[in-house]
């Protein structure tokens, strides 16, 4: 077995902080499986500490795994600093000792029978070509998970056992058969460096790994087989314009409206 991130920052950086302590101590899964990799093709630079956590700069998996690895050693960390595509060139390696240095891996070299993927990418693109790579599995499942705007937040938990679809793959949805966007891995250094970074808020970030983080849970722990659409989606926005729906109360508006020196417990 193998858990597999795809997306180390805004995401799958506070994902990886509660999946390997949750690998280290959980009894549900045996030693040998608790393996753990990491693939992302992007780097830790200043001005991502807006909303991610990471103590070096540096490739996002190696560093996120260095860090891991040290507080979790039962966990086997796997770094891939690659960016995810449909197709990737072979390569033979280079002169000085046959270590690969593509800078793509092509999502059906990546995936195995039996992992659990957590695609934490924003980028839909990307996103369209794992799921189109996960439903060549027998076993499998893959939780699509993101910040799709400011307040919004949801993940797509796709399920495959015995060769058969338990959940419906989500290639149907509009965003997934026709992307806006384009895979970063298909794109020059120069048009990844003039990607715009989104309005994405640490908070919301959060409350995403969290929920891919409890639907591990059910995976892990439940051994949850669900036989529907495994969907959720959050809007914060739509919280907060839900916010104070009535009057307050008279006493409660004399104390929020008296002076420091006069407050009530």
């Amino acid at each position: 077995m193998r858990f597999v991130v795809i997306g180390a920052g805004g995401i799958g950086g506070w994902l990886i902080r509660g999946l390997a302590p949750m690998l280290e101590f959980t009894d549900a899964i045996e030693p040998g499986d608790k393996n753990l990799v990491v693939v992302d093709g992007d780097a830790f630079e200043p001005h991502n500490a807006a909303r991610q956590d990471f103590e070096q700069l540096g490739p996002k998996p190696t560093v996120r795994c260095e860090e891991m690895a040290f507080r979790h050693p039962r966990v086997k960390f796997f770094p891939i600093n690659k960016w995810v595509v449909e197709n990737a060139p072979k390569s033979s390696g280079n002169e000085e000792g046959g270590e690969d240095v593509q800078t793509v891996i092509a999502a059906k070299d990546l995936l195995q029978e039996g992992d659990v993927v957590i695609c934490v990418v924003d980028n839909f693109a990307c996103r369209a070509t794992v799921a189109d790579a996960a439903k060549n599995f027998d076993k499998i499942d893959l939780i699509l998970a993101g910040n799709n705007e400011a307040y919004e937040g949801s993940y797509y938990h796709y399920q495959r056992r015995d060769g058969q679809d338990i959940t419906q793959n989500p290639l149907w949805k509009d965003e997934l058969i026709n992307p806006t966007d384009r895979n970063p891995g298909d794109l020059s250094c120069e048009e990844r460096a003039r990607l715009d970074g989104g309005t994405q808020i640490i908070w919301v970030n959060m409350a995403v790994a969290a929920m891919a983080g409890i639907k591990l849970c059910k995976i892990i722990l439940d051994a949850v087989r669900v036989t529907d659409t495994d969907e959720a989606f959050f809007d914060f926005d739509l919280v907060r314009s839900l916010g104070r729906t009535r009057d307050l109360p008279e006493e409660i508006v004399e104390i929020e409206d008296a002076p420091v020196g006069e407050m009530v417990s």
